[in-house]
């Protein structure tokens, strides 16, 4: 449903921007 794709949209976002930190620490 809507509110399970949101939630996958949003657990991928978070999966990026952990990919993001660890890929730039320096941005920290």
């Amino acid at each position: 449903g809507i509110l399970q794709q949101a939630r996958g949209n949003y657990d991928e976002a978070i999966l990026s921007y952990q990919r993001a930190i660890n890929f730039r620490p320096s941005l920290i």
